[in-house]
């Protein structure tokens, strides 16, 4: 691919750089470097105002607006709402105002504008989808415009594209990393391990009922988005050993993720991917997980972790022996193959040249 001008719109839930946005950020932010680094592209990042530029390598434009809520706890048939100085009208506005300044668009935005909007662009506009099937509203934007533009519009997992009734979806992006930045801890903590956003559709219940069943201490990673959450797991959990690790930047994280027996998910709801689940394979600690929208993708049953056959703390706890038993560099091996920072290099390559000449 020849070396491209990219205007990347990120989530308009909330400013990037601070982790808010979670596996979204995580994404954006191996994105850019697979795409300069390895791409030579020059990169503008179009985010909420307040932002910050952890990468020193791109363009940071930001724009003023009313944030918007995640759409992860939406009911189906909910209706779209619109606020006054609504972010994600300000981004995908500002992206048309000075679109003529690159050769290509990427929106990382999980919303229904920038999506509805891509007949008026002249500059091609693309599209990752970050979630799996949430509304009706969506869903029917998102097949529109499979329909229309297929090659403009990219999942992380064929389980993810799945959910939109879209099944003959072939070329999903994953996500890649540099392997070398995640420790490889020889002789890990006896402990386990839960990394996401500390919020009831993570299920971190289930992960804490697991650690009680297997008794073992367990850390816990993540930006608190529910208060009440965790003082309810507080409060039912008190017999089990957890250290509430907090949200870490991502430097610290990449030391820490890999410094456990093995990593707990639990999602109770579906997940497009699972990002925290790569980057605890390229760390070499091996994932028990529920199969829960494109997990079973990520995580290969018997080579990273198991995917468990039930989605019950019981389940769980019943593969731990088998996942300790798996070697733990081949585990790391196994993800670097697939995972790798070149290899997401590629995949990306691949879905942009096909609209972008």
């Amino acid at each position: 691919m020849k070396k491209l001008h990219l205007l990347v719109i990120t989530s308009a839930i909330a400013p990037v750089g601070f982790g808010k946005t979670g596996g979204a950020e995580i994404t954006l932010n191996s994105m850019i470097e697979a795409l300069v680094t390895l791409g030579g592209c020059e990169v503008t990042v179009l985010a909420p105002e307040g932002s910050v530029d952890n990468h020193r390598c791109v363009k940071l434009e930001t724009t003023q607006g009313n944030l918007q809520p995640s759409m992860q706890n939406s009911q189906y048939l909910d209706a779209m709402q619109v606020t006054c100085n609504d972010m994600t009208l300000s981004l995908i506005s500002r992206a048309f105002e000075i679109q003529d300044k690159y050769d290509a668009i990427i929106n990382m935005s999980y919303d229904f504008f920038p999506m509805w909007c891509s007949r008026f662009f002249k500059t091609p506009l693309l599209h990752i989808v970050s979630m799996c099937s949430t509304t009706a509203y969506m869903d029917a934007i998102i097949c529109q415009i499979y329909k229309e533009n297929p090659q403009s519009l990219t999942f992380h997992t064929l389980g993810q594209s799945a959910t939109y009734g879209i099944n003959d979806f072939i070329a999903p992006i994953y996500a890649g990393f540099n392997h070398k930045k995640y420790k490889f801890h020889k002789n890990p903590d006896q402990c386990l391990i839960w990394a996401g956003r500390i919020s009831p559709e993570k299920g971190i219940e289930d992960a804490l009922e697991a650690s009680r069943i297997l008794c073992m201490p367990i850390k816990i990673v993540g930006l608190v988005e529910d208060e009440d959450y965790k003082l309810s797991l507080l409060h039912k959990f008190q017999d089990v050993s957890i250290s509430w690790l907090g949200y870490m930047d991502h430097c610290e994280f990449v030391q820490e993720i890999g410094n456990a027996q093995a990593m707990i998910s639990t999602p109770k709801w579906r997940e497009a991917m699972g990002i925290v689940n790569i980057e605890a394979n390229l760390a070499g600690i091996p994932v028990i997980t529920y199969d829960s929208g494109g997990i079973s993708e990520v995580v290969v049953s018997g080579v990273t972790g198991y995917v468990a056959s039930k989605e019950t703390p019981a389940s769980i706890a019943g593969y731990f022996e088998k996942s300790v038993a798996l070697n733990r560099q081949e585990i790391r091996d196994f993800a670097k193959k697939r995972f790798s920072i070149e290899a997401f290099y590629q995949r990306l390559c691949k879905w942009i040249s096909h609209t972008v000449s």
